[in-house]
């Protein structure tokens, strides 16, 4: 059953979206960046009408992707809810803007960008 999840209350995603973003930080940043994971996943079904929120408190897996300004994908790690950050080295990567994205079930689900400074 993977798509089991406990719902506490109906407007938690309202109150704290901050909870279902990713964080980037320090923005910019020179050598190291740190992406804190959502603690939890909406996905948003649209139909007939209807907009269905499925929330998430427990997710596995998902991918984290950074993309470049050309849209290569310049990093790719899968990761879990159990995990609250990715520390990644930026020494080696050109400056410019990047996009970080959490992919859950084929969809994006979070988006971040950043900055990278020489």
């Amino acid at each position: 059953m993977d798509d089991c999840s406990l719902i506490t209350d109906v407007y938690d995603p309202v109150r704290d979206s901050y909870k279902t973003r990713l964080h980037i930080y320090p923005n910019p940043t020179h050598d190291l960046v740190v992406i804190s994971l959502p603690q939890y996943i909406v996905r948003e079904s649209k139909g007939q009408g209807l907009i269905v929120n499925t929330i998430y408190y427990k997710w596995s897996p998902a991918t984290l992707q950074v993309i470049d300004l050309t849209g290569r994908i310049r990093y790719s790690q899968e990761v879990n809810g159990s995990s609250p950050e990715v520390r990644l080295d930026t020494r080696s990567w050109k400056e410019g803007l990047y996009m970080a994205r959490l992919v859950f079930k084929n969809e994006t689900v979070a988006s971040a960008k950043f900055m990278v400074l020489k």
